[in-house]
């Protein structure tokens, strides 16, 4: 047991770290840019991951056939569920409109 700052209560130092890490976290959707030139949207905690992943084939099936892909546009958000309405409403957009990002 360890004293913890963060909750100031004691608690084990793994607990901490996810206290931590809870709280520090951050989510984005993103557009990515695949070698057909077509756009793929998607949520992720780790941008920089998550465009490794694509290239990587680990990503998402459909981006796995278009490599390589480039993320070309994000926004943060503090927590997964903004992140994810925000994915939603990237995928409804025109083509039109997603071309000017």
């Amino acid at each position: 047991m360890a004293f913890c700052l963060y909750r100031s209560l004691f608690c084990t130092k793994s607990f901490c770290i996810f206290l931590y890490t809870k709280a520090m976290s951050k989510y984005f959707a993103y557009l990515a840019r695949c070698s057909d030139d077509s756009l793929y949207s998607g949520y992720t905690n780790d941008i920089a991951g998550r465009e490794l992943a694509h290239n990587e084939g680990e990503g998402a099936r459909y981006t796995r056939g278009r490599r390589p892909v480039k993320i070309v546009y994000f926004e943060e958000f503090a927590n997964r569920s903004d992140a994810m309405k925000r994915e939603a409403a990237l995928k409804k957009l025109p083509k039109v409109k997603k071309r000017v990002c």
